[in-house]
């Protein structure tokens, strides 16, 4: 009987933890994901020497 409750009890944490949090997380993080939606750049004339470019991590 002590095998089977501690069986269980690991089944429902696991289940608890790598799946009931991350979707309670994300629903309730509404605020961060309407904040980070930026506007995508379009600029397609910037050059591999663009100092602006290579700033940002070298991403055109």
């Amino acid at each position: 009987p002590m095998a089977i409750t501690v069986i269980y009890g690991l089944l429902f944490a696991s289940l608890l933890t790598l799946i009931l949090l991350p979707v309670l997380y994300s629903l309730f993080d509404v605020k961060k994901n309407t904040e980070q939606k930026a506007p995508v750049n379009t600029n397609t004339s910037a050059s591999f020497g663009d100092e602006e470019a290579m700033s940002k991590g070298g991403v055109l």
